[in-house]
């Protein structure tokens, strides 16, 4: 749990500073702190303590990094297909028509009919760096004997963590 954690605390920091376009010594200089403490919550060595979260947070919100709570919201409420995944491919949030459940795995609620598709399609997005943020928006185009269909995917940073926003498109 303790380095899951600092990685979090790692990934956000990182995306908030390059949200806000300045460096360790800057973010530093902002909480008063000093760039050597940046540097190891970066790295993952150590983590910010409470009130300084609450900074944090705070500082992320502000800038314009969406929040999970605040994504998972609108994405239960869409009318159309959609899913919110991590990299690890649990599902996050899930719109009634996708048919998803939280808090389980694509693989786990995907038809065995296209347990090929889905495997060609994490094949693809590993392949374009989506994971990594080399891929901002990624288009995946399937067909079946009777149909074409095709899903869009949107890369969003959340506390320094890539999730997919998936949307099938009929």
């Amino acid at each position: 749990m303790k380095q899951s954690s600092s990685r979090y605390w790692a990934k956000l920091i990182k995306s908030l500073r390059y949200s806000l376009h300045i460096s360790q010594n800057q973010f530093s200089e902002r909480l008063d702190i000093d760039q050597a403490t940046v540097s190891r919550w970066e790295r993952g060595l150590t983590e910010p303590q409470y009130e300084m979260r609450k900074i944090l947070h705070e500082m992320a919100r502000d800038a314009g990094l969406a929040t999970l709570g605040d994504l998972t919201s609108i994405v239960k409420f869409s009318p159309f297909p959609m899913i919110l995944v991590d990299s690890c491919q649990k599902v996050h949030a899930a719109s009634m028509s996708s048919g998803f459940k939280t808090n389980q795995s694509v693989i786990e609620q995907t038809p065995p009919e296209e347990q090929a598709f889905l495997q060609n399609f994490t094949d693809q997005l590993e392949a374009a760096g989506f994971w990594k943020g080399d891929c901002p928006k990624f288009d995946y185009e399937y067909s079946t004997e009777t149909e074409t269909r095709l899903a869009i995917v949107i890369a969003i940073t959340i506390r320094g963590e890539i999730f997919a926003l998936v949307q099938k498109a009929w």
